[in-house]
């Protein structure tokens, strides 16, 4: 991609993340919160709590490292895959800590199915997620020329984002502006990462003949 599609990007994710960071702390954004809570609560049952929380626990932060961890101990997958991977993580992991930490918003007073401490704007589940998989599905689009490949590739990744924040939400841990600032965040996190790893796949040309 080039840098100043990824700097757009990244500007525009940051840009919206404080528009609803602002609404939610005003209070403008309650009612939505709240309407939206009330219509996936309808939809617990039993079974699906179990699947959401599977789902779930893949977003927990050692989960993820531990994931990068392995494919950096690997020598055919450390730099093409496991360096991107574990850098992207890490940088999801320590942003969402930083952003929970300033803006301070606490977690949805409902029925939660599980346990969760902390602040809980953005979600961290939801963030770390939408980076693992969307540094995962830009990896493998590079590594193919296949366009089937590359769709399926993006969609799935799509997909196990959604359901990550649909999990969040479902469990009652976290509200729907926490999910959309999740993904937001997420965005400009992989913004990021791919102009700072492309900065270093590609080192200034020397002026020396």
């Amino acid at each position: 991609m080039k840098k100043r599609l990824l700097i757009c990007i990244g500007g525009i994710a940051a840009v919206l993340f404080l528009v609803i960071t602002l609404n939610v702390t005003n209070g403008n954004l309650d009612m939505w919160n709240e309407r939206v809570y009330n219509q996936i609560a309808l939809w617990r049952t039993p079974a699906l709590t179990c699947i959401m929380i599977f789902i779930s626990f893949w977003g927990q932060w050692f989960v993820c490292l531990l994931i990068a961890a392995l494919l950096v101990a690997i020598p055919k997958t450390r730099k093409q895959v496991g360096v991107p991977i574990m850098f992207a993580t890490f940088s999801a992991v320590s942003l969402g800590y930083v952003l929970k930490r300033i803006i301070a918003i606490p977690r949805p007073d409902v029925l939660a199915l599980i346990e969760a401490s902390g602040y809980g704007h953005p979600s961290g589940h939801t963030t770390r997620s939408t980076v693992f998989f969307g540094i995962c599905a830009l990896i493998l689009w590079k590594r193919t020329s296949k366009k089937s490949i590359k769709i399926m590739t993006a969609l799935l990744a799509i997909l196990l984002s959604i359901l990550m924040g649909f999990s969040r939400i479902y469990l009652g841990v976290h509200t729907a502006t926490d999910t959309v600032a999740a993904y937001l965040t997420g965005i400009f996190v992989i913004a990021f990462c791919i102009t700072v790893l492309q900065y270093f796949e590609k080192p200034p040309h020397s002026n020396s003949r």
